[in-house]
Parts: structure tokens; C-alpha cells; sequence
């Protein structure tokens, strides 16, 4: 238990998420919340929302920025919200799909391809890590 090594959480700061393509929000309210210590976690699915919203606003603050500039910001600022404990988990192939398709969209949106061009080739020309080969570094250390 936590507090056997004195470890304190922030229940106010802490969520549960899930996603993926079972997750909806009628599964999530039939999830019970978690206890932690006398607080309680709720279960959330916000990590595509938070992600797509930091990206739209960067977006719409960036329009008329360098494409690479776009790409860096959106490295810095939204990609980690992805990321966000993947030490951690044990994502599904269908998960690690579904989040590397919400980075991928950044690739189509900031360079003009098409819904389903495919930006992996791009994307390796570039000189960086897709969602799915990040998942395996980080799952690495």
C-alpha cells in the first residue's frame, strides 16, 4: 500500500482514464470509482480530448507558422499527453493503434495529407519516432 512507503497521492490532481476502441462513456459511468486510501479516483476518458484540444490550439495559434516549428510544438506540448504513464501500461495493439492514428492526424493536418494517406514514410524522412515506436522505446528503459 501507498502508505507503507509514505507515499501520498493527490486525489484532486489524479484520475483514471481509459480509451480505446471499447472505451466509450457508457462503460465508463458503469465503472466503479477507485479507492485510494478514505479518497476515491474517478474513471475519465479524456486523453484524445485533452490531446486534440492542446493540438487545435496550438493550431489556432500557430496558422501561419513554419510547418517544423508546428511539428516541435506539438512535440513539446501535446504528444506527452499521450504518453502520460506508458511505462506504466500494458496498452493493446488496438490502443497503441488508436493513439498512433491521434498522432498521425497532427503529421496530415500540419502537412496537407489526406484522411487516409498514410504519413509513416513521411514521418521516418523527418527523423522521427511514430506513436507505436515511442510506446516501444519508452516501454524499454
Amino acid at each position: 500500500m501507498s502508505q507503507d512507503v509514505k507515499l501520498a497521492f493527490n486525489c484532486s490532481k489524479s484520475c483514471c482514464f481509459s480509451f480505446g476502441r471499447r472505451h466509450s462513456a457508457k462503460v465508463s459511468a458503469k465503472i466503479s470509482d477507485m479507492a485510494l486510501g478514505p479518497e476515491t479516483l474517478a474513471w475519465y476518458g479524456v486523453t484524445k480530448r485533452k490531446f486534440s484540444t492542446a493540438c487545435n490550439s496550438i493550431f489556432g495559434n500557430c496558422h501561419s507558422t513554419d510547418e517544423l516549428i508546428q511539428l516541435q510544438l506539438l512535440e513539446s506540448y501535446c504528444f506527452p499527453l499521450l504518453q502520460y504513464a506508458l511505462c506504466a501500461l500494458r496498452l493493446t495493439a488496438a490502443q497503441r493503434a488508436d493513439l498512433n492514428s491521434c498522432w498521425n492526424s497532427v503529421y496530415r493536418r500540419i502537412f496537407n495529407f489526406r484522411k487516409l494517406d498514410s504519413v509513416t514514410l513521411f514521418n521516418r524522412g523527418l527523423a522521427r519516432l511514430d506513436f507505436k515506436h515511442t510506446y516501444i522505446e519508452l516501454r524499454n528503459l
